[in-house]
């Protein structure tokens, strides 16, 4: 591709990119609501109905069962109809909604599952350290996890799995 577009899509590549370091840098330096130069100490151990997971082993348990609920639904997801409708979006749009596939829906509801993944992960990564920082996730920890998901994509889940 030549001409002015090939310049501005490398131009909205790095934006979202500078945007997030900036964000980071005034989160780190708002000491007064984020307290991010020191960390968060101190947070409490994980509770499940009225359990509390305080050492390692109950800890690395809780981890490994939301791991394995997270990989049966992954399963059940891509072998289902709904991940042919998943492919179809990815593959056109417009091909999609002329199969009467709601493509906006399934955008939505993928983006919210990640979100909610996401949201239990940290949230069990938060209780197993008791602590975060601002520092937990710079620029060189975005890289490796963008590393990992790139690489990790080259295969299906199940044959990386027991590469880990």
């Amino acid at each position: 591709m030549t001409g002015p577009h090939r310049n501005l899509s490398r131009k909205s590549a790095i934006g979202p990119d500078l945007f997030g370091e900036l964000i980071g840098l005034a989160l780190v330096n708002w000491a007064d609501v984020t307290n991010a130069p020191m960390g968060n100490h101190g947070i409490a151990s994980a509770q499940l109905f009225g359990w509390e997971f305080a050492n390692s082993l109950e800890i690395y348990y809780v981890c490994a069962v939301a791991m394995l609920i997270c990989i049966w639904f992954a399963h059940r997801t891509t072998h289902r109809y709904f991940y042919t409708a998943l492919r179809a979006v990815r593959a056109d749009d417009q091909a999609t909604a002329g199969m009467e596939l709601p493509a906006s829906w399934l955008k939505i509801f993928i983006f919210a599952t990640n979100a909610g993944i996401t949201g239990i992960a940290g949230s069990l990564l938060v209780h197993a350290i008791n602590f975060i920082g601002s520092d937990m996730f710079g620029l060189e920890a975005s890289i490796f996890i963008l590393t990992i998901v790139v690489f990790g994509s080259l295969r299906p889940c199940f044959a990386t799995r027991g590469q880990a």
